[in-house]
C-alpha cells in the first residue's frame, strides 16, 4: 500500500514540476492551466469598472481560484520529498513548512488576499507567470546561467545598488529645499525624490524640470553620477555572468567532455551543475569508475580532483 502511495506521489510530482529531465507534456499542460488561471484571476483588476457578464463572473469565483491554487501548494509539499530531496537532507522535516524558495513564499503570501481588505494580495500572484520560461529548457538554463552569475558579484552589485539609492534620497531632499517654494511642479518630497530617481537613473522624462540654479546643479550632478554607477553595475554584473561562463567551460574541461559534440551547441555555456543531462551524467559516472579501477596513485588523485570540482 505504501509503494503504491509512493507511485502517486511520484507520478504526480512529474506532473507538477517542469525541472524534470526532458520535455513532458504532461508538466507543460499543468504549468500552463495554472498560468491560465492566473490570468484569468487578473482581469478583473485590470478592468474594474468592466460591466461585462464574464468579468463579473470572474469577480464572483476568486475564492474558487484560491482554492485551487492552495490544493497546487499542498501538492507541492506533499512532493517536497521527490522533488527536492537536497532540500529534505539539508533542513530535514522544516523543508515541509519552510519557504525553501521565492517561489514558494511567493505562493504562502497570495493567500492572504483571503483577509477583507488585503485582496491586492493576489496580484503578487502575476509573478508566477514567469514561470513561463520554464516551458521553454535553453531559455530557462540561459536565465539560471545569468542569474548564477549575478550572484557570484552580489556584494559588489549590491554596493552600487545601495550608493545609488543614498544618492537618489540625499539628492531629492537637497532638490526638494531648493525648488519646494519656487518650482510649480514639484509639491512634496515624492515629487523631489522621483525627480532624483528619473536624473541619477538616466531615464529624464522631462515632467519635472529645475527652475533654480541650484536645482540645475543638482540635476547636472545627477546625470553625470547617474552614468557612471550605471556603467559600474553594468560592468560588474558583466564580469560576474564572464566569471560563470569561464567556470562552467573548466568544469567540463576536468570532467573530460571538452570534445564531446553535446558541448559544441549553445547549451554549452548554459549547462549548470544540478541541470547536468543523464547522458553526461552517465558518462561522466562511467569515466569515474574506469579510473577507480586503476590502481595508479596518480589516477586515485585524478579521481579525487573530479568528484570534488564537478
Amino acid at each position: 500500500m505504501k509503494e503504491r502511495f509512493n507511485k502517486i506521489r511520484k507520478v504526480i510530482s512529474e506532473i507538477i514540476d517542469v525541472n524534470v529531465p526532458g520535455f513532458k507534456i504532461t508538466s507543460a499542460l499543468y504549468l500552463l492551466f495554472i498560468l491560465s488561471l492566473i490570468i484569468l484571476i487578473l482581469l478583473p483588476f485590470a478592468m474594474p469598472d468592466s460591466k461585462d457578464p464574464f468579468i463579473m463572473w470572474l469577480k464572483q469565483q476568486e475564492d474558487m481560484f484560491l482554492w485551487i491554487f492552495l490544493a497546487d501548494l499542498i501538492i507541492k509539499i506533499a512532493t517536497t520529498d521527490i522533488r527536492q530531496p537536497k532540500l529534505i537532507k539539508k533542513y530535514g522535516h522544516w523543508a515541509y513548512i519552510l519557504p525553501t524558495s521565492w517561489w514558494t513564499a511567493l505562493d504562502g503570501i497570495v493567500f492572504l488576499a483571503w483577509i477583507p481588505g488585503l485582496q491586492f494580495f493576489i496580484l503578487f500572484k502575476a509573478l508566477t507567470l514567469i514561470k513561463i520560461v520554464k516551458l521553454f529548457p535553453r531559455v530557462n538554463n540561459a536565465l539560471a546561467f545569468i542569474v548564477k552569475g549575478l550572484l557570484r558579484e552580489r556584494r559588489g552589485i549590491l554596493t552600487i545598488l545601495i550608493i545609488l539609492s543614498l544618492i537618489i534620497v540625499v539628492g531629492g531632499f537637497m532638490f526638494f529645499t531648493l525648488e519646494l517654494s519656487v518650482n510649480p511642479d514639484v509639491n512634496n518630497i515624492w515629487d523631489a525624490l522621483w525627480f532624483s530617481f528619473i536624473s541619477a537613473t538616466t531615464i529624464g522624462y522631462g515632467d519635472i524640470t529645475p527652475v533654480t540654479a541650484g536645482g540645475r546643479i543638482i540635476a547636472m550632478v545627477f546625470s553625470v553620477v547617474g552614468i557612471i554607477n550605471i556603467a559600474i553595475l553594468s560592468g560588474v554584473a558583466i564580469f560576474g555572468i564572464q566569471t560563470e561562463a569561464r567556470t562552467q567551460r573548466l568544469k567540463i574541461q576536468k570532467a573530460g567532455f571538452q570534445n564531446d559534440p553535446t558541448f559544441k551547441t549553445a547549451e554549452f555555456d548554459f549547462w549548470l551543475k544540478n541541470q547536468i543531462n543523464d547522458k553526461i551524467k552517465s558518462q561522466f559516472d562511467d569515466n569515474v569508475k574506469k579510473v577507480k579501477k586503476a590502481p595508479s596513485k596518480k589516477k586515485k588523485e585524478k579521481v579525487s580532483t573530479l568528484t570534488s570540482k564537478i
